[in-house]
C-alpha cells in the first residue's frame, strides 16, 4: 500500500497534517504553508513495513515560517497463507505484523528517561483495515557510515542501563499480550522451516565463489554443531532473568542523538520485535548485528567485544543490576551466534540467487555502502561469521557447565 496512489496520497491533507505538526512545534496555533513528501529507501526492511516516507514543510509559527518534518513508517498485513502461521499472524509471533503501531500506541516506553531513548511518536492511526500508519519524529538522515568503537560503546552502556532498569520486567497489562517471547527459538524455528537444513546441505551452495571466500573449509560442521545445541542454549536463556528488550539493536536502528557536540543519548527505531529476553541478549544482537552489517571491523571484534561487554556490564550496575555476570556473557553469545550464523547462511546464499537473476544483492548492497569491492566485503563478512561461530562455541561450553 504505497502512497504513490493517488487516492492514498490525497488523504494526506491538511487536516492529517496540522496536529501533527503543532504537537512536534509545540505549538497549538501554528499553521501549515507547504508540504511534499519522498519515499525513503527500504531495501532489507521487515516486509510488512511497506514504505518508509518523509513528509516535510514550513508552517506559521510564533510569527514566523518554521521548518518541519515527520517520518511516515506503513505497516500492512501480508497474507503469506501457511506461511504466515507461527511467523506474522498472532500475538506471540515473532514477527507479529502490528507489534510495533502496539508498541507506539501504548505506554510501555513513556517513563524511561536513560541514556536510551525510543524514536517519538507522534500518532498511530488505521487509515484502512490490515493497515497502520504511525507517525514520528524525524531524526535526520541515517548515518550508513560505521560509528568509531567508542559510540557502539556508548550504545552498548545505553542498552545495559534500559535492560538493567527493566530487569525482572512483568507485563503490567492484559493488552500487552503482543511483547516477543523466546525470540531466538521462534527465529531458529522459522529459518528451518524456510529451508536452512537444505541450504546446509546443499554442496552446490558450499562450492560457489562467494561461499568459498567468506567461509571456512569447516563451517558447514561448526554451524550444525550450533544448531544441534540450539534448544539446550534457548532453555538456559529462557531460565536466566528476563528484561524489556528492543532485540533488533545494531546501528542500522540506532541514531547517535543528544547535544550536537558529545551525542550522548541514543535514540532506537524500530521497535517491532519489543519483547521479553534475558538480560546480555540485546548486548549480543548489537555486537552480532554490527559485525554481520560491517557496522564495526571483525578485525578488531575481539576488542570491540570486551569493551562493549564491559560497559554493558556497567550500565546495568548503574541501573541497580545485581547478578552473575558470567551469565550475562553467555546470554550475549548465545544472542550474537544464534541470531545472525544460521541467517547468514541462508542470506548469502539470497545473494548469490539474487546476483543470478541479475538483482541486486545484499552483498552488493553492503559493498555500495562501505565503498568496498564485493570480495573484501565477503573477506570481512566471513571474518564476522567466524568469530560469531567462535562465540557459539563459547555459549556451548558455557552451557555444558550448567
Amino acid at each position: 500500500m504505497a502512497l504513490e496512489n493517488a487516492a492514498e496520497y490525497s488523504s494526506v491533507d491538511a487536516q492529517t497534517l496540522t496536529p501533527l505538526v503543532r504537537c512536534l512545534l509545540a505549538d497549538q496555533q501554528a499553521d501549515l504553508l507547504d508540504w511534499s513528501f519522498t519515499q525513503l529507501p527500504c531495501f532489507g526492511v521487515n516486509p510488512v513495513t511497506t514504505g518508509i516516507y518523509r513528509f516535510s514543510g514550513h508552517a506559521q509559527s510564533g510569527g514566523k515560517a518554521r521548518p518541519w518534518s515527520l517520518i511516515l513508517k506503513v505497516l500492512h498485513w501480508l497474507d503469506l497463507g501457511s506461511r504466515g502461521k507461527d511467523y506474522l499472524d498472532n500475538p506471540s509471533d515473532w514477527n507479529y505484523w502490528r507489534r510495533e503501531a502496539e508498541v507506539h500506541r501504548s505506554c510501555i516506553l513513556a517513563n524511561w528517561h536513560g541514556g536510551l531513548r525510543a524514536v517519538r511518536c507522534l500518532r498511530v492511526v488505521e487509515p484502512a483495515p490490515m493497515t497502520f500508519w504511525i507517525w514520528l519524529q524525524d531524526l535526520g538522515a541515517q548515518d550508513q557510515k560505521p560509528w568509531p568503537m567508542e559510540r557502539h560503546v556508548l550504545a552498548a552502556r545505553h542498552f545495559g542501563e534500559f535492560n538493567g532498569a527493566h530487569a525482572g520486567f512483568v507485563s503490567g497489562s492484559d493488552n500487552e499480550i503482543w511483547l516477543c517471547r523466546h525470540f531466538l527459538r521462534k527465529w531458529i524455528g522459522a529459518l528451518q522451516s524456510w529451508g536452512l537444513n537444505q541450504t546446509l546441505s546443499d554442496a552446490t551452495f558450499w562450492a560457489t565463489r562467494d561461499a568459498q571466500i567468506a567461509f571456512r573449509p569447516d563451517t558447514d560442521v561448526r554451524v550444525r554443531r550450533l544448531l544441534a545445541n540450539a534448544d539446550g542454549l534457548c532453555k538456559l536463556l529462557a531460565a536466566q532473568m528476563q528484561t524489556l528488550s528492543h532485540q533488533d539493536c545494531h546501528q542500522a536502528n540506532l541514531f547517535a542523538t543528544g547535544n550536537p557536540l558529545t551525542e550522548n543519548t541514543t535514540t532506537a527505531i524500530d521497535w517491532s520485535f519489543l519483547g521479553l529476553a534475558a538480560i546480555g541478549e540485546d548486548l549480543g544482537t548489537q555486537i552480532g548485528g554490527n559485525l554481520f552489517n560491517l557496522f564495526a571491523d571483525a578485525a578488531n571484534a575481539k576488542d570491540y567485544y570486551g569493551a562493549a561487554t564491559a560497559a554493558y556490564l556497567d550500565g546495568l550496575t548503574q541501573s541497580g543490576w545485581r547478578g552473575n555476570q558470567n551469565r550475562i556473557c553467555f546470554a550475549t553469545a548465545t544472542a550474537a551466534c544464534l541470531r545472525y550464523v544460521p541467517f547468514g547462511v541462508m542470506w548469502l546464499q539470497g545473494c548469490i540467487q539474487a546476483k543470478a537473476r541479475g538483482e541486486l544483492s545484499g552483498i552488493d548492497h553492503l559493498a555500495q555502502e562501505r565503498r568496498l569491492d564485493t570480495d573484501d566485503v565477503l573477506l570481512r563478512w566471513g571474518a564476522a561469521m567466524s568469530f560469531l561461530l567462535e562465540l557459539g562455541n563459547d555459549a556451548i561450553r558455557f552451557a555444558g557447565r550448567h
